[in-house]
């Protein structure tokens, strides 16, 4: 009886461990023989002028959320990836708001915006030795979003942000933006 008590918990174990590497290799053996053909997904409507439904060789593209905001992450060609510009801010904020002069200004610490709806968006510093700490750099302009890319310095931390040329609004983002070659997104 002893044997038995013994007998019988190992062969469930080892039952549900075969069971278990049969399921993972069967999907590893599904996922490496896929092809086109085995997408189960309809074919998205066709739109013009746009790539945002292209099927990827293994069926739809990839989604991505970042904050509430969800993007579609398509297949590219490598000629259309090399056309897009690259946004390479100058590490000189004087030059940089020397190019913007009309709308962009320092006054001191702060970072002073000219809105196109005749109002004024001030970014400004605050020294301190704690956490409150922020230092605010002009990168750049984005026409093509309407957007200026200011750069923040914080106690322990930086990120790039975008502020709305038109309604002062500031989004916060993940390095620095790239605009797509159609210069829409």
């Amino acid at each position: 009886m002893n044997r038995m008590k013994l007998f019988l918990p190992a062969m469930l174990i080892f039952g549900w461990m075969a069971c278990q590497s049969a399921a993972t290799q069967s999907t590893q053996d599904a996922t490496l023989n896929a092809s086109p053909a085995d997408s189960t997904v309809a074919d998205a409507p066709a739109a013009a002028g746009r790539d945002t439904f292209a099927k990827s060789e293994y069926g739809l593209p990839d989604t991505l959320t970042i904050g509430l905001q969800l993007y579609r992450v398509v297949p590219s060609t490598e000629e259309l990836f090399a056309s897009a510009p690259e946004f390479r801010p100058d590490t000189a904020e004087a030059r940089n708001i020397a190019r913007q002069a009309e709308k962009v200004r320092r006054e001191g610490g702060k970072l002073i915006f000219k809105l196109d709806n005749g109002t004024e968006k001030s970014l400004g510093n605050t020294t301190s030795d704690g956490e409150d700490f922020e230092e605010w750099v002009y990168q750049g302009y984005l026409p093509q979003l309407k957007r200026f890319v200011v750069w923040k310095n914080g106690y322990e931390y930086f990120d790039v942000q975008l502020l709305n040329e038109q309604t002062g609004e500031l989004t916060r983002t993940i390095g620095l933006p790239q605009v797509s070659p159609d210069g829409k997104k």
